[in-house]
């Protein structure tokens, strides 16, 4: 199933199917899963930090006791699924939030078989696809909030992106804005300075000879920054590293 049946009205720019032809949905699920659970249908239900990750996006999803300092996407994904299909088909531990780390490890814990039906729920093809259709339609909506002055350098370092062929550089921006966020949201900064997709199109070079390096370079420096103003993240550096080099150089 080719999965691009979209296209992205911004500022007279169009994105359209042709953008990324090589790629169908269910290889781009399977990219989503590699990359961001380390190949391992375990890594679809886990709790990092104050909140779980869930699925093969890693979507986040806050206990009711925990502050929301990043965009929660769980509840957004469950929002999109219900409008593609039956709410009763969704599993009402998805419905219904955890009170806390406590709660959901003492649950996991004692409902190992149905984690691993929950498991089996999120890597299933179909709901890979929709995870996959989740991140592409998130990514479409912010791009008209992002791309709102075409004579900046973000627009222009847009544009670069989307010229690397095969649609690699705009798989690019789409993944790392599910890993990292848009970078609008004021909450989600560190003494007011962001790592969101945002600040990585404002931060690159418009000159730069190899587009998808500079990205990397630059959401790496990002990243590095964010841990200098919260030290506790520097436990998430590799792993954040590790993503970023699946970023490989103009294709």
């Amino acid at each position: 199933m080719k999965i691009f049946n979209f296209f992205i009205l911004v500022l007279g720019l169009t994105i359209s199917a042709s953008a990324l032809s090589n790629y169908k949905a269910d290889e781009l699920a399977k990219i989503f899963y590699k990359i961001n659970t380390n190949d391992s249908k375990k890594n679809t239900i886990i709790w990092s930090g104050k909140h779980l990750n869930l699925g093969i996006g890693q979507f986040i999803w806050y206990s009711n006791q925990s502050s929301k300092k990043y965009n929660e996407t769980f509840p957004e994904f469950i929002s999109f699924l219900k409008k593609k299909t039956s709410s009763n088909k969704i599993p009402h531990e998805f419905l219904t939030r955890f009170k806390n780390k406590k709660e959901f490890i003492k649950w996991k814990n004692q409902h190992k078989t149905r984690v691993n039906q929950l498991e089996d729920w999120l890597t299933s093809k179909k709901m890979m696809q929709y995870q996959t259709l989740f991140i592409i339609d998130k990514f479409k909506n912010s791009m008209q909030k992002i791309l709102v002055d075409v004579d900046s350098n973000r627009y222009k370092n847009f544009q670069a992106m989307m010229r690397v062929k095969a649609g690699h550089g705009l798989f690019i921006m789409i993944d790392y804005m599910n890993f990292k966020g848009t970078g609008l949201s004021k909450r989600e900064r560190y003494n007011n300075q962001g790592w969101g997709i945002v600040q990585v199109l404002d931060l690159m070079n418009t000159k730069s000879p190899d587009t998808v390096l500079e990205f990397k370079n630059k959401a790496e420096s990002l990243l590095k920054t964010r841990i200098k103003n919260h030290p506790s993240d520097k436990k998430y550096f590799k792993s954040w590293k590790n993503h970023l080099n699946t970023y490989k150089g103009n294709q």
